[in-house]
């Protein structure tokens, strides 16, 4: 007779290896089958282990538990007592949100418990439940796609769809036409959601008026805009809607817009971020930086060493902005005459 661990070892490592329970399990013999610690260990490669469990094991809740974790359809076979325990409802909720829909889904604590775990469980609730505002928002708060699972009454709700947004833009997909069509709400929605919900709506992706709203929200909105992504003024709408973070927008601008000298440099009067962008080509180019620090003398922090440590260059920059000093060369600052070029600007704009 085999060593009964050289057979547990066997046994699992079968299971473990996708061989199927019947070819595993049927020619096992009965005081395996009947080993609770065995099979509960089994039972985590395979939840179709319970078809071949004695009665004893099958009223246990841990054997369930385990085998709900493992795939929760197996539940089907879980006997209706257990089932109908709330206790071990909620233990089973606990432990896959989705073996609701073997459960009863019109008690809300088992209900808000099993949408902890996931907003989708929603569907197997209880359509009064689904009509609940507290139960849907809870759902789509979890998973913007719970929406879909929301009674038809709360599907039109403005307020529920926008927090749905807020989890994931991609719910603009199956909202109602009632909202998918209003542009009122529809620009709500871009700033619960962000610009990417213009990944699911070309045909507003395409519109300029639109578009122009939503980079009010989001500065990175025409990278979702590929019809409208190389309208230079869009780009510096966008540039200058994000404020700090409008480089962003910058940074995904078409190539031959990052390139465009002409481009760069009437972003240079938004942001001085405009020169970190620029290619080097145009970094190198004197009278391209000399243009730029005068638009914003901050610039000047991202202009090369030739650059920082040019005096008139640098005189420029901080005629524009008095903290561009601090971004020359030291040599320079330290420069007696420079010093001294400085101290009367500084007094000039003082008495000014």
């Amino acid at each position: 007779m085999a060593d009964p661990s050289v057979l547990r070892a066997e046994l699992l490592r079968r299971l473990k290896e996708g061989e199927s329970c019947r070819l595993v399990l049927g020619p096992c013999p009965a005081e395996l089958l009947a080993d609770e610690e065995l099979m509960l260990k089994c039972l985590e490669f395979n939840a179709y282990v319970v078809e071949y469990l004695p009665a004893e094991l099958l009223e246990k809740r841990e054997i369930w538990l385990r085998a709900a974790k493992q795939n929760f359809n197996v539940l089907r076979r879980c006997p209706a007592l257990l089932l109908d325990d709330k206790e071990f409802a909620l233990q089973l909720v606990e432990v896959e949100p989705m073996s609701l829909k073997f459960l009863k889904g019109n008690d809300k604590e088992v209900v808000l418990h099993a949408l902890e775990g996931s907003g989708l469980a929603l569907e197997f609730a209880d359509d009064s439940l689904r009509a609940d505002r507290d139960v849907v928002r809870k759902a789509v708060q979890k998973d913007g796609l719970a929406h879909a699972f929301a009674s038809e009454d709360l599907r039109r709700d403005e307020e529920l769809a926008l927090a749905a947004l807020k989890s994931s833009t991609a719910v603009i997909r199956i909202l109602p036409e009632s909202l998918s069509r209003s542009m009122s709400f529809l620009l709500q929605a871009a700033n619960a959601g962000g610009s990417s919900i213009l990944r699911f709506l070309p045909e507003y992706a395409a519109d300029k008026v639109f578009v122009q709203h939503v980079l009010k929200f989001d500065c990175t909105a025409l990278a979702h805009c590929p019809q409208l992504m190389h309208d230079p003024n869009l780009q510096l709408a966008a540039l200058e809607a994000g404020g700090a973070q409008g480089a962003a927008a910058l940074e995904l601008a078409p190539k031959e817009l990052r390139e465009d000298r002409s481009f760069l440099l009437r972003a240079a009067r938004i942001s001085p971020q405009a020169l970190r962008l620029a290619p080097e080509e145009l970094q190198r180019d004197r009278s391209f930086v000399l243009e730029a620090v005068r638009a914003r003398g901050a610039a000047l922090q991202f202009a090369p060493f030739e650059h920082r440590n040019d005096p008139q260059l640098v005189m420029e920059a901080v005629k524009q902005d008095l903290g561009a000093l601090a971004f020359a060369d030291t040599s320079l600052r330290n420069n007696g005459r420079f010093k001294e070029e400085i101290a009367l600007l500084q007094q000039a704009i003082h008495v000014t």
